[in-house]
């Protein structure tokens, strides 16, 4: 016996496979029978069995290939939707380059796949715009200069003027516990957890008088994400990529929120009441990212964690989560609506009637423009 043949009748030994019971006789072609039987190591056998395996191999290989580059193409896709998702979520953001505010709609255009606006956007008249110290002016709200911006209370009335709302008082004094920890930049003290201040705490940036807008309405929209009702204004953002962010929400804008909810736009709409105020909010926040934390991010987040703590009781600030007033709202909702948060329309119960007041008249109601 040739040594060829004796490693073909060696290698038929070894072959764990099942043996054909025809053996040499056998007339198979299928390559699916060939793979599961052995057969005797004739010439003619084994130069089929080895042309029906190398035909196997080589489209096996071509489908790993074919699979390897389409999750190569889809992560790369997924990597730039992310990135984009990740940096252009808000609808508004503030330019470093010009301090001009402007419209963003990435975020929208990555929903619903519509074109890049981009272009448009850089291709506006900057001659057009006007800065928030000539809105203040021209609104006869004296400012005198950027050192007073930095006092509270002066902030306070600015807000209200540029963002038609009163901040609550945790509003402040979060700015102000953000001050003690870092006092030269507060807007981003709790960076280190992936938390920045936005919205209307832009107020208390340097600069921020001589920003330039379009009009005094693009400011309403300022952090608004893309799901965002009128009833939601941000305050936190989360820097991860699910555009986790945390704001008020109020039933009337006329009043204080009811309590501070947050969502992550990245992956859905659903907006969660958390707490009352902000503090009971990162009191939460806190919490659950002390479950997933490693030993040594836990030491931080716990520190951290204690001087929110210390600052709360301090201040007579409650950390309570499901508050009184949050279970009373709750009995008033008239609809969930989508994003869940419910909806609370003031409630005339003579009259048995919910009616809230539109933002214009009621000539333009009954203007064709309305109509239908």
């Amino acid at each position: 016996m040739s040594n060829d043949k004796e490693e073909q009748f060696r290698a038929y030994i070894e072959d764990r496979r099942i043996p054909c019971r025809y053996g040499t006789k056998c007339y198979q072609k299928n390559a699916i029978h060939l793979e599961k039987y052995k057969h005797p190591p004739t010439k003619e056998t084994e130069k089929k069995r080895n042309t029906k395996h190398s035909e196997i191999r080589k489209k096996r290989k071509n489908k790993d290939n074919n699979e390897i580059s389409n999750n190569f193409q889809k992560k790369k896709i997924k990597k730039e939707e992310n990135k984009i998702i990740n940096e252009d979520l808000h609808n508004v953001v503030i330019t470093g380059e010009n301090n001009t505010i402007k419209n963003n709609n990435i975020f929208c255009e990555v929903i619903k796949q519509s074109e890049d606006l981009s272009n448009t956007e850089s291709m506006k008249n900057t001659n057009n715009l006007i800065t928030i110290a000539s809105l203040l002016d021209y609104d006869k709200v004296n400012i005198e200069n950027d050192i007073i911006l930095k006092e509270i209370s002066n902030n306070a009335k600015i807000i209200s003027h540029l963002f038609l709302t009163e901040m609550p008082e945790d509003f402040f004094q979060l700015y102000e516990f953000c001050k003690n920890i870092c006092e030269n930049d507060p807007l981003n003290a709790l960076n280190h957890f992936h938390l920045q201040l936005v919205g209307p705490y832009d107020v208390f940036k340097k600069g921020f008088m001589n920003a330039k807008v379009e009009n005094k309405e693009i400011l309403l929209k300022h952090w608004r994400y893309y799901y965002d009702p009128p009833e939601f204004q941000t305050i936190i953002k989360d820097n991860n990529k699910d555009g986790l962010h945390f704001g008020y929400w109020r039933d009337d804008i006329s009043k204080h929120p009811v309590f501070v909810a947050k969502n992550k736009a990245a992956i859905n709409y659903i907006i969660e009441p958390v707490a009352e105020n902000i503090f009971g909010t990162l009191d939460v926040y806190f919490e659950e990212k002390l479950k997933l934390a490693t030993p040594f991010e836990k030491i931080r987040i716990t520190m951290l964690h204690q001087k929110l703590k210390s600052f709360a009781k301090e201040k007579k600030i409650t950390l309570e989560k499901k508050t009184a007033n949050m279970q009373d709202r709750e009995k008033k909702i008239v609809t969930r609506a989508f994003h869940k948060a419910g909806i609370v329309v003031p409630y005339n119960k003579k009259t048995q009637l919910g009616y809230r007041d539109l933002a214009i008249t009621d000539n333009s109601v009954i203007s064709p423009r309305y109509m239908m």
